[in-house]
């Protein structure tokens, strides 16, 4: 986030696993950039829980593709299922 922070919007889109793309607000303090409104769709979705990772993929036009692994590093498998429709 350090070199994107000085684009002009303060709005990002991030694209997960089942290609959905969730609109998010971007808000910025002196040091540091964080994820806001629609942040939490994006989390339940997904539904995201402590000891997993996140690797966020910058695409430009501030779009992120954002991969999810589990706490062995792999990437979780229902995020797979969710593409093919199977939960």
């Amino acid at each position: 986030m350090k070199y994107i922070s000085d684009e002009e919007s303060n709005r990002a889109i991030l694209q997960g696993p089942t290609r959905s793309q969730w609109p998010v607000k971007l808000s910025k303090t002196e040091k540091d950039t964080f994820l806001k409104d629609g942040w939490q769709d994006f989390v339940r979705y997904y539904s995201l829980w402590n000891n997993e990772y996140l690797i966020f993929r910058y695409d430009g036009d501030l779009h992120f593709n954002v991969a999810i692994l589990d706490k062995s590093g792999c990437e979780r498998e229902n995020a797979f299922r969710q593409i093919l429709g199977l939960i």
